[in-house]
């Protein structure tokens, strides 16, 4: 079973992105949990999202204090939530830079808020970052999540070549 933490900001998509990732999970076929926190009182607060995936019956539903892989949307978010990552794991960075601060086996970095201002899509960055969690994980195709967004209508071909971009930029850092 993998184990998936999204940190965010409301009004990033983070929890949206999670779910999105949940449901590639599931039409992959294999079994996903979605399990949303977050403060529904205002746009910029701290949201946390926790997934899991796996190939068999997936039976706790708790929170994840060792994540295989923390998605970050912003260096700011990691503050503690770093130390919530197995020593195996991914943290996976919205940053042009790995901060200074950041030392960790396995990184992948992506800007996204530039995807995201170049496609016209606001601070809303939630397919990029599914982009680089594909190339750094490749737990589930690239073409499943296409098939996601296929289903949407919110700004639909701008997320797809977000997506795209997200994976082809995407810098992994060993």
């Amino acid at each position: 079973m993998m184990e998936i933490i999204f940190i965010g900001k409301g009004g990033q998509g983070a929890v949206k992105g999670a779910d999105f990732l949940a449901l590639a999970a599931f039409m992959a076929g294999k079994e996903s949990q979605f399990l949303p926190f977050y403060s529904a009182a205002q746009k910029g607060g701290d949201t946390k999202t926790c997934i899991r995936i796996s190939n068999s019956p997936i039976i706790k539903s708790c929170y994840i204090y060792q994540a295989d892989v923390l998605v970050a949307f912003h260096s700011d978010n990691l503050g503690e939530n770093i130390l919530m990552i197995k020593s195996t794991g991914w943290l996976i960075l919205n940053s042009r830079d790995l901060p200074e601060k950041i030392r960790f086996p396995r990184v992948a970095l992506i800007d996204a808020d530039k995807i995201a201002h170049n496609l016209k899509l606001g601070q809303i960055i939630n397919t990029p970052m599914l982009g680089a969690f594909v190339k750094a994980t490749n737990i589930i195709s690239l073409k499943i999540f296409e098939d996601v967004l296929e289903k949407t209508d919110l700004k639909k071909e701008e997320n797809l070549e977000a997506l795209r971009k997200g994976f082809e930029e995407t810098k992994i850092i060993h």
